[in-house]
């Protein structure tokens, strides 16, 4: 059985709205988008911000934001380890799990592509726009606990 993370997204959503006693997003406001598994990137909608997930085997792999000019880092950056930017691929590739990578024989960028299910909340309300895909993301981290993530912070305290 396939966990229901849509579901969860929803409930997250709605408790942000409870922590501060009013609604902080509507439902018309955003959009989840379950690309699945094996699943194919999207482009990015126009005007929205988005948050992403990378989940294998239950595990979060990536959780990552993006404003509406991020575009590229949205659709292809975390399949490429190439680049300055820090991204799933290049995690990956310096963690133990390439060697399941490389048991696959499928390069980094494909192997995520077949085997991490990607599920998207993009933000469409115009006010706040960048602060809520925040909140939700700092949410959705300390909720999660994403695998590829810096947890110093965490740690100080």
């Amino acid at each position: 059985m396939v966990k229901d993370y849509v579901q969860e997204y929803k409930d997250l959503i709605d408790s942000i709205g409870k922590v501060f006693n009013k609604k902080i997003v509507e439902k018309k406001d955003y959009e989840i988008i379950d690309l699945g598994k094996p699943h194919e990137p999207i482009d990015l909608k126009v005007g929205c911000s988005a948050v992403y997930t990378f989940i294998y085997d239950d595990i979060f792999l990536k959780i990552g934001m993006v404003g509406r000019a991020s575009k590229a880092r949205y659709r292809s950056q975390h399949y490429n380890s190439g680049g300055n930017t820090s991204t799933l691929a290049k995690s990956i590739e310096n963690d133990d799990m390439i060697n399941v990578v490389k048991a696959s024989k499928l390069k980094t960028g494909d192997w995520i592509k077949k085997n991490a299910r990607r599920i998207d909340i993009l933000i469409k309300k115009d006010n706040d726009k960048l602060f809520l895909t925040k909140l939700i993301e700092a949410a959705m981290h300390y909720k999660y606990n994403p695998k590829f993530e810096d947890k110093d912070d965490r740690k100080k305290s």
